[in-house]
């Protein structure tokens, strides 16, 4: 078994307790969606995963492997800071993590997938740093509507569509010269 298919326990409403064998290298889209009971899953050191996965399951503390971050509760609240060490922020992953008020990024950060901010209303700081980010999904930051000032590091090449899409106190952008679309 290498993958978990896209809602495969989708709604289990009562499972409590997820051991996935280290073969597993991927879980796909709203694979745990809605298992509200859902406290307790074990991740292999590599394995990925899809936005969703975790959304509605009773998990309270964040879940990352040694390479990704995967998932931040929505009932988090205040700074919170990457692990050195961790290298992609997945798609999603701090999705509606509306009391998130700063973040701080590690130089192990390479990509940040689609979403991976996703209406964190209260998020003010997003703290980078240096210029590892080499690239960022589409909406990375939408709806972050306190977000006020941001550093793009030099090295990234694009900013996506919708990247700080109703960002409405969003102030100052410091764009580097490395950028070639936006």
């Amino acid at each position: 078994l290498h993958n978990i298919g896209p809602c495969a326990f989708d709604s289990c409403v009562n499972l409590t307790n997820c051991i996935l064998p280290d073969s597993i290298e991927y879980i796909n889209a709203y694979a745990f969606h809605n298992c509200s009971k859902l406290t307790a899953i074990n991740l292999p050191d590599y394995c990925g995963c899809s936005e969703g996965a975790f959304e509605g399951t009773g998990i309270t503390t964040p879940l990352f492997n040694k390479v990704a971050f995967l998932y931040m509760p929505p009932t988090f609240k205040g700074h919170y800071e990457i692990l050195e060490g961790i290298c992609h922020v997945i798609s999603g992953a701090f999705k509606n993590c509306v009391h998130l008020s700063s973040i701080k990024i590690p130089q192990s950060v390479i990509t940040i997938g689609d979403g991976a901010f996703l209406n964190c209303s209260n998020l003010v700081e997003v703290i980078v740093p240096n210029d590892s980010i080499q690239w960022f999904g589409k909406c990375v930051f939408m709806d972050c509507t306190a977000l006020q000032t941001v550093r793009l590091p030099e090295g990234l090449s694009e900013i996506p569509a919708g990247s700080f899409l109703r960002c409405k106190n969003l102030n100052k952008v410091n764009i580097p010269r490395s950028i070639t679309s936006i």
